[in-house]
């Protein structure tokens, strides 16, 4: 999917400070793109308007097209990213966390199917030796690598394919 936006822009909505301004640019499918710069520069904010995980307080504008399209409810499947820290709950496992995000995104398929994918998914991402280990996640919590958590969580969006 080809992803373009054009003068995006976000501001926080009650002191109206600029986040993001006229920024744009192309993500064309096939390819890998790399979004960096430092702490503080809007990656995180850029990704949101990009993806339609419109952060609460904050004011959006721009145009965002998804394969030349505006918005679709359908798109919702297609587009996502994974954020610095994700969310889960706290001493869950790498397959438990798995099998609950299969749940959410391909609820309509069969138990059986859904639990081959994430088994599938596990071995694909050679999370085998790690798959039944907490995750970790409050402070001081131990369990897999950040690293080991961005590979099987990136793992969510493959189900759905």
């Amino acid at each position: 999917m080809e992803v373009t936006f054009q003068d995006v822009n976000a501001q926080r909505g009650a002191s109206g400070r600029a986040l993001l301004s006229g920024v744009s640019g192309r993500l064309q499918p096939g390819t890998l793109t790399a979004l960096m710069g430092p702490s503080g520069s809007g990656k995180t904010t850029l990704l949101s308007a990009i993806g339609r995980r419109f952060e609460a307080g904050l004011k959006y504008g721009g145009k965002v097209r998804y394969d030349g399209n505006e918005w679709r409810v359908s798109d919702k499947r297609r587009v996502a990213f994974v954020p610095q820290d994700d969310v889960f709950p706290v001493g869950v496992t790498v397959r438990e966390h798995l099998e609950f995000s299969s749940r959410l995104r391909i609820g309509n398929v069969p138990v059986s199917e859904r639990r081959a994918r994430v088994v599938s998914l596990i071995k694909v991402l050679r999370l085998e030796q790690c798959a039944d280990t907490v995750m970790g996640g409050a402070a001081g919590t131990h369990g897999v690598s950040g690293g080991e958590r961005k590979s099987q969580s990136r793992s969510c969006s493959c189900a759905t394919r």
